[in-house]
């Protein structure tokens, strides 16, 4: 455990390792096709290569963010991890999120108006399998918007967030459209409520907590809030989600999105499709499954009912399960690395934190190269990116090496 002083000062390293996964989620994609076809690939995936996989290479954020994990683990504990994801959303992306809903809404005030709130193929999955005017708690509801369409059907919806803004802007649209919805500040392992006060829940960020007492703290309290026949819809990430990073919002132009797109298939080539992996991605813990994996843990207290990868949105895995009469939640553990509680950085991780900002400005700079191209395209008829942009990537694949080379040979 952290001394109570640590625990008072702010995790600058944490916040610094945090925001370089940030950097890498945000900024890799526009690098991906040019370290896949720069000058030096023999070097890397041809009888040239060192003993390094050329997955290391081919996946070279995926690995980046597995290595900022295991330096994030060793500087703090599981809680602080999380805790800094609910803290990175009210400080940073989220709050232009809220400002812009506040601003629909006052919109639609003046005109008096409501939209539409267009069901989705997952919304129509739940339909499907719950009763109508169910008692419905939703984990992780943002704005609302992914609730409404469940409220507009009847369905009486308690949601819980952790970011006090985005419950407020919450309640105030449901208020606005009269829907039977209730928004909570709330984090699910502190989250309590009466036992059986809800016939169905759906949760969509499984996969977030980074301690598996965590976990089981989280599916022991949804477990008691639904009714013996009530059912769960947990919603996870699956690895092939890096694939189709275009289905986040991105201030690429239109035209770099499109031609990114076409190279996102080659993505798993040297990889593993689909696998259980833990990493950072965007800043925060993630946990990859597989249909397998996600029933296997969700087993610990739930019935299964079904578990399958999504076909309507290839980023994600879903279960429906039922609560167990007797759940076997202390048959499975998960290591929960050592915190040093002493010291910050150690020599060896203040070097490999470096070596990351390095290759996180190579990026931003690549980035900027890219969208210049686009941005002035008409000057290049018919060429292909990859014909114009630098493909000589000496110096970006020098610093991979250098980092790859120090890491645990589990990650290689």
């Amino acid at each position: 455990m952290l001394t109570p002083e640590r625990r008072q000062e702010p995790n600058s390293e944490l916040k610094r390792i945090l925001d370089l996964s940030f950097q890498i989620s945000v900024l890799a994609p526009s690098m991906r096709p040019f370290i896949r076809f720069a000058k030096q690939t023999d070097r890397l995936y041809g009888k040239q290569s060192t003993e390094m996989r050329p997955s290391l290479f081919w996946d070279f954020d995926d690995t980046l963010q597995k290595i900022l994990l295991k330096i994030a683990r060793t500087i703090a504990t599981p809680e602080e991890i999380w805790q800094s994801r609910a803290e990175r959303s009210r400080n940073g992306f989220s709050s232009a999120f809220v400002e812009r809903k506040k601003w629909e809404l006052d919109e639609l005030s003046l005109r008096k108006t409501k939209p539409w709130f267009e069901t989705t193929p997952r919304e129509e999955f739940v339909f499907a399998r719950i009763p109508h005017r169910s008692r419905l708690l939703y984990v992780g509801c943002d704005s609302g918007i992914e609730c409404f369409p469940l409220a507009e059907r009847g369905h009486q919806v308690t949601a819980i967030h952790t970011d006090p803004e985005m419950v407020e802007v919450a309640n105030d649209w449901a208020r606005h459209f009269r829907f039977p919805f209730k928004a909570i500040c709330a984090d699910l392992p502190e989250f309590t409520s009466a036992r059986e006060s809800f016939d169905s829940f759906i949760i969509d960020f499984y996969g977030s907590h980074p301690s598996m007492e965590q976990v089981i703290t989280a599916q022991s309290n949804l477990a008691r809030v639904i009714t013996d026949d009530g059912l769960g819809f947990v919603v996870a990430k699956r690895k092939k989600f890096a694939s189709y990073w275009f289905l986040m919002n991105t201030c690429y132009p239109s035209a770099m999105t499109r031609w990114l797109m076409k190279q996102a298939p080659l993505d798993f080539y040297y990889s593993k499709f689909d696998s259980a992996e833990e990493r950072l991605l965007y800043g925060a813990y993630n946990r990859s499954y597989t249909s397998e994996t996600l029933a296997s843990e969700l087993g610990l207290s739930f019935d299964v009912l079904e578990c399958q990868f999504e076909k309507y949105d290839p980023r994600y895995v879903m279960a429906v399960v039922r609560r167990k009469d007797q759940p076997d939640i202390t048959t499975h553990h998960r290591r929960t690395p050592v915190v040093d509680e002493n010291n910050g950085l150690s020599k060896p991780y203040v070097w490999l934190t470096s070596n990351v900002q390095s290759i996180c400005d190579i990026l931003k700079s690549h980035e900027q190269q890219l969208s210049q191209y686009f941005d002035n395209r008409h000057f290049f008829p018919c060429k292909n990116p990859l014909q114009v942009v630098d493909t000589n990537m000496s110096e970006f694949i020098d610093l991979l090496i250098e980092v790859f080379e120090t890491i645990p040979a589990q990650l290689r």
